[in-house]
């Protein structure tokens, strides 16, 4: 969900609806987008939009889903790497367990439909997995922990 309200030249917190906040952000490694979470009403229920730092404008891309964990852009900035739970059955939001967390890869410009899951543990659904990149962006590494990451210790995984 993007913002609406009076234009202002660049990205402004302060023109958020009532009940809307900023859950987090993460700059692309040439500079040139932005990934913001927002999130509603106090939930943990994280949305993620992207915006084109140059034009100013928001990217149609918008990752739901997610919760808890900041996503990593590739290298060259085309997709991105992040964390969900599969779409909860509407109106139970805010009542469903936080399970069966998996790896995507979303390329922008892309539908989240498409998303590739890469790496999901279904042995262990009470598994959270939160992605990094390693310095030069060498190794994709997945840090997991029983229920939020870690809570209860953790686990590191490379791809």
């Amino acid at each position: 969900m993007a913002w609406k309200g009076r234009q202002q030249s660049r990205f402004s917190p302060n023109l958020l609806p009532k009940g809307v906040a900023i859950a987090g952000y993460v700059a692309s490694p040439d500079g040139k987008l932005l990934a913001y979470g927002l999130s509603q009403g106090g939930s943990d229920w994280t949305d993620w939009h992207f915006r084109d730092l140059k034009s100013d404008k928001d990217l149609p891309d918008v990752l739901r889903w997610t919760k808890y964990y900041h996503p990593v852009f590739a290298p060259d900035a085309k997709g991105i790497y992040y964390s969900a739970f599969p779409a909860p059955v509407p109106g139970e939001e805010l009542r469903v367990r936080d399970l069966n967390d998996a790896i995507y890869y979303h390329t922008l410009g892309t539908e989240q439909s498409a998303d590739r899951k890469i790496y999901a543990r279904p042995e262990h659904p009470d598994w959270q997995f939160a992605p990094h990149l390693t310095p030069k962006s060498r190794w994709l590494v997945i840090s997991a922990g029983e229920g939020e990451v870690g809570d209860k210790g953790w686990k590191i995984f490379t791809c």
